[in-house]
């Protein structure tokens, strides 16, 4: 069992845990007790002195338990009052903060980021505030002590991080446990600047009390030849790392050939938004002449053109970042951004944009319609 499992374990006083003294030569065991988990010996032993849990094998000694009784008897002897006792004191959660201290507090916050080239939306992440008011909890508890002393650094920070995954990949194992199916959604994707392919892997289901849940359950390099059978084979390893193979799962992808091939044995549903964004990218394509009863209208094409262009000069000439909503240029690999195109909501721009939203607007729809229907059919 890994030590911060188990230090969850002692924090909420769980049941599980036991202690044994040890009768062992060294003095040090007067302030020792070994550690049972379920009643079986766990290699941790318990400082009696600050309840601190430390690693112990019996082939390891007693050198490292004497350094720590020696450091946690000089720091309790001299440690004085805690500042929670200090007379004055308010424990009150609803202490207010003067407006002096959380002006100089937003000053350091915009030193660290241009200092540390972060973003200023750090401050809003809940993360962020979880950390800042577990630092707020140890000054509270300990004093105005050195911030050295509580954070760790970056190589300390990241070995932490299999025991962390490992938490979480084990409680959603339980979570997932009680379903009786959940929806498997996945696709690839290749980052842009790395040229590295990867598959990413996800699941959605609905609980007894009808909440939505969603989990992305990894999201790993595939350098493989994207094959039916490798697609399969890398969406069921991770299934089954999960729990989820299950003969009630519902696949979900797009209609690529190699997709519907990978999850051929299975119950597969093609992607609703993949197949809207295929009708409406085909039925807006530029005529070319097979078919003229089905070519889309000139003046349509037209306006689309004209909207791109348009949102092309303004982010050449910065006019976007002066708007209440940036525009957004459609391409092929943003889905429906056709629609997202449109530039009516920006006031500033309105005026100029006029005559391209009153065509849109004003498009009769049984004109359109049998564009739709067409590339619906094909």
């Amino acid at each position: 069992m890994e030590k911060q499992t188990l230090q969850k374990l002692l924090d909420t006083k769980s049941p599980r845990l036991g202690y044994e003294n040890y009768d062992g030569k060294s003095k040090v065991w007067k302030s020792f007790v070994l550690v049972t988990v379920d009643s079986e010996k766990a290699p941790f032993v318990k400082c009696t002195v600050c309840s601190t849990l430390l690693k112990y094998r019996s082939r390891d000694g007693t050198n490292s338990l004497s350094q720590h009784l020696e450091h946690c008897s000089n720091k309790s002897s001299s440690q004085t009052r805690k500042i929670t006792d200090m007379t004055g004191y308010s424990k009150a959660s609803n202490a207010t903060v003067p407006p002096t201290v959380k002006s100089q507090i937003a000053k350091d916050l915009v030193h660290m980021c241009t200092s540390d080239i972060r973003p200023y939306s750090i401050v809003d992440g809940e993360r962020f505030k979880a950390v800042a008011q577990k630092l707020i909890s140890v000054g509270t508890q300990y004093g105005n002590v050195a911030v050295g002393d509580v954070l760790p650094c970056s190589s300390t920070a990241s070995r932490q991080l299999e025991s962390v995954v490992a938490c979480h990949k084990s409680e959603l194992r339980n979570k997932l446990a009680e379903t009786v199916n959940v929806g498997v959604t996945t696709d690839g994707w290749t980052h842009a600047i790395t040229n590295v392919q990867y598959i990413t892997t996800t699941v959605q289901y609905i609980d007894k009390d009808w909440k939505m849940h969603a989990h992305i359950l990894a999201t790993r390099p595939a350098d493989e030849k994207h094959t039916a059978k490798y697609i399969g084979n890398f969406v069921r390893d991770i299934l089954l790392e999960f729990g989820l193979q299950k003969e009630a799962n519902i696949f979900v992808t797009n209609n690529a050939a190699n997709m519907k091939a990978a999850f051929r044995e299975q119950a597969w549903v093609g992607c609703a938004g993949h197949n809207l964004n295929l009708v409406m990218s085909h039925a807006l394509q530029p005529s070319t002449g097979d078919d003229p009863e089905y070519a889309l209208p000139e003046e349509v094409a037209t306006l689309i053109t004209t909207c791109k262009e348009l949102v092309t000069l303004s982010k050449r000439s910065n006019v976007n970042r002066q708007l209440e909503s940036t525009l957004k240029q459609c391409v092929s690999t943003r889905w429906n951004s056709i629609l997202i195109m449109s530039v009516d909501k920006n006031r500033k721009y309105r005026r100029s944009c006029c005559v391209c939203w009153v065509i849109s607007t004003t498009m009769c729809w049984r004109t359109l319609l049998p564009y739709f229907h067409h590339s619906i059919r094909q």
